[in-house]
């Protein structure tokens, strides 16, 4: 058998095991990973909890809201 005909086959075999399960340690590192991630990229949440990046808090909506009404 040929190397190209053999790893395809072994890759197909691949394909359809199951996936390794994770030890909790590696979720853990993983999350972890991801929040070290989001802080770097600024997508970590605020401490104020109606804010997301990138919009305004609820306060600044609702003056803004208010000023565009003539309130």
């Amino acid at each position: 058998m040929r190397f190209s005909n053999w790893i395809v086959e072994r890759n197909q075999r691949d394909a359809t095991k199951a996936p390794k399960r994770r030890t909790n340690l590696e979720l853990h590192q993983r999350a972890a990973a991801k929040r070290m991630n989001d802080m770097v990229h600024g997508r970590a949440g605020t401490m104020d909890t109606d804010r997301r990046k990138g919009s305004k808090g609820s306060r600044n909506r609702d003056a803004i809201d208010k000023s565009s009404r003539g309130e």
